[in-house]
């Protein structure tokens, strides 16, 4: 049985050009739906395509720097490096979002990325965007109101390590994960994103072992469920509860 390409169907040849990948991410971007498609055209054609295999640092805290990010596929973690050498997770990022934008204001990465699992990256130089910036200034409200509600929601997690118990930040954890991540099925919510131990502790500021305690207690009150290294969430009312 003979197969057609996706540019050849019905007899007929597709002479469309193929969507620039780099284009397709900054479309994804919210932040961009204020540029012209012409104008985005452009930045794009200015940017370059990066791979990051999984663990491996795209930046690191303190760096200078002269690009940032958009992250077409994959999963991008941000950390701060603590001065005792622990890590502390701030936050997780997935396609369409834009990472290091520090280096409008601060000219370096105030966190570390590191690559959760295999990604694509858009690389955007600085002076690009702020060119950018300059000729549509809703551009720069955007970065601004973004910028602004990331700080907001860093104070928060920063005021959380320091006033809940442990088990009150997994839940909180978990609850933003089935939000995020959540697929629905006959047990509850299952996590799709794989999370170690170490990675959940990192995030809420534990141990791995003070962790595995606590996703075993929940597990043994029914409240989750580990399905081959991914959460499975059975009653989200008392998770919720919890957080």
């Amino acid at each position: 049985m003979m197969e057609f390409t996706s540019h050849e169907r019905n007899g007929h040849r597709d002479n469309r050009p193929a969507v620039d990948p780099r284009l397709m991410a900054l479309r994804k971007c919210e932040l961009f739906n204020t540029v012209p498609p012409s104008a985005l055209e452009e930045i794009a054609r200015q940017c370059r395509q990066k791979a990051f295999e999984t663990r491996s640092s795209i930046y690191l805290q303190g760096d200078s720097g002269s690009q940032l990010y958009v992250v077409a596929s994959g999963r991008v973690r941000l950390l701060r490096v603590c001065r005792d050498e622990r890590e502390l997770t701030i936050a997780y990022h997935g396609p369409g979002a834009l990472i290091g934008d520090e280096l409008l204001v601060d000219g370096a990465f105030r966190l570390q990325a590191r690559a959760a699992e295999r990604v694509s990256l858009i690389a955007l130089p600085l002076q690009v965007l702020q060119a950018a910036m300059n000729e549509f200034p809703a551009l720069g409200a955007a970065l601004l109101r973004a910028a602004l509600v990331r700080e907001q929601a860093c104070q928060h997690r920063m005021e959380a390590l320091l006033s809940r118990p442990v088990e009150s930040r997994v839940a909180n954890f978990l609850v933003d994960a089935v939000e995020q991540h959540g697929v629905p099925e006959a047990r509850g919510h299952l996590v799709a994103v794989k999370y170690t131990h170490l990675e959940i502790a990192c995030y809420v500021g534990s141990t791995r072992e003070t962790v595995t305690l606590v996703l075993g207690d929940l597990k043994r009150r029914g409240i989750i469920e580990i399905d081959h290294r991914r959460v499975v969430v059975c009653d989200a009312d008392q998770l919720r509860a919890l957080a």
